[in-house]
């Protein structure tokens, strides 16, 4: 990658200086300055998770991911420790920069694959202007104690419901990845429906299922591990299965924050399973419906093909009012990493600049 710096700005204070010295040692650079974004020297999640270890051991306590989302420059950090706030990695809302954060700058909600997680977003920050704020929308039940959802629908209107609270009027602005794709779309069909106007909606290699009549289970979950180009010699049978294996392949339990929460919420992991089974389960039986507005589809073009998906961007083109496709050299679980990004960030920025 190219890393990116501002004009350079010396630490000023203690902890400054220890932050600039850690960030100097991961990014291999000589200096760093304190308004330097994390995100735009070219990090990303994974970077984020080693840069939580590493001051978990520079400062003797436990720092949570979300903070290197929401303070990305080392003065906010130092700011943002020296506060010690406590931030739920499991919350619905996930602001994933300072603008989110502080509740300022024009917001573009970010929804989860099905996973249900939405922090794998926060790299698209360095692409995107100034006054953008940056949220990600995680899945009900992550956290536990509550009912799962019911349709793809019911999701989508209670996540209008949160992003309305953060704005409170559109024109809104969407983008969705996988899952979080084809729950995007119904978003901006029930916003419409509210009399809202959504000038942006973005969907990253998000496919609705295609409707066929009930099958072999197991034939459904070798389709979607095919999707998922994940190769297995002993593949689940059963769609509960599949959410236990992708717990697994998805390295659920070396995520820095499942450590960090394991602890206080013992059935973390069945609790992420769960989700990840529940969401499947509503995928399959959802059928998307027309909506007024124009969908920006970024086609991961090495993604094996599914029966059970639509797969192809054109499966949109009767749900919104026009398809524009731009095709990205990489496969389905890569789009948010840092090549694809740096193809598809700009894109999105070009288009919401033009909005």
């Amino acid at each position: 990658p190219q890393w990116q710096q501002r004009s350079y700005t010396a630490p000023s204070t203690a902890l400054e200086s220890q932050l600039a010295e850690l960030w100097c040692d991961i990014f291999k650079l000589e200096r760093i300055g304190v308004h330097d974004s994390f995100f735009e020297l070219g990090a990303d999640s994974i970077t984020a998770a080693k840069m939580v270890a590493k001051l978990r051991d520079v400062l003797g306590k436990e720092v949570p991911l979300a903070a290197i989302f929401e303070a990305t420059t080392i003065a906010e950090l130092a700011e943002h420790l020296q506060r010690d706030q406590q931030l739920d990695p499991l919350a619905n809302v996930q602001p994933l920069n300072t603008l989110a954060a502080r509740g300022e700058g024009q917001p573009l909600f970010c929804i989860h694959p099905v996973l249900g997680l939405s922090w794998g977003f926060a790299a698209l920050g360095q692409y995107l202007s100034e006054g953008c704020a940056l949220y990600g929308i995680q899945s009900r039940g992550l956290g536990g104690g509550e009912p799962l959802p019911q349709s793809v629908e019911d999701i989508a209107g209670d996540y209008v419901a949160l992003i309305r609270e953060q704005q409170r009027s559109g024109p809104y602005r969407l983008l969705g990845w996988s899952m979080g794709g084809v729950i995007a779309q119904e978003m901006a069909r029930q916003l419409r429906e509210l009399g809202e106007s959504v000038s942006f909606l973005g969907a990253l290699d998000a496919y609705p299922f295609a409707q066929r009549p009930a099958g072999d289970e197991a034939e459904t979950v070798r389709n979607v591990l095919a999707f998922l180009d994940i190769e297995t010699s002993a593949a689940p049978d059963t769609m509960a299965e599949l959410s236990e294996f992708l717990c697994r392949e998805y390295d659920v339990l070396n995520l820095e924050f499942v450590k960090q929460l394991q602890g206080k919420q013992s059935a973390l992991i069945d609790d992420v399973s769960a989700v990840i089974a529940n969401n499947l389960k509503l995928l399959q039986g959802f059928k998307p419906q027309p909506v007024d507005v124009d969908m920006h589809f970024f086609q991961a073009v090495n993604t094996a093909n599914s029966a059970h998906l639509q797969h192809r961007p054109q499966a949109w083109r009767a749900a919104v009012a026009d398809l524009h496709v731009y095709p990205v050299d990489c496969h389905h679980q890569q789009m948010l990493e840092a090549e694809p990004l740096a193809v598809i960030g700009p894109f999105i920025a070009r288009a919401l600049a033009e909005q």
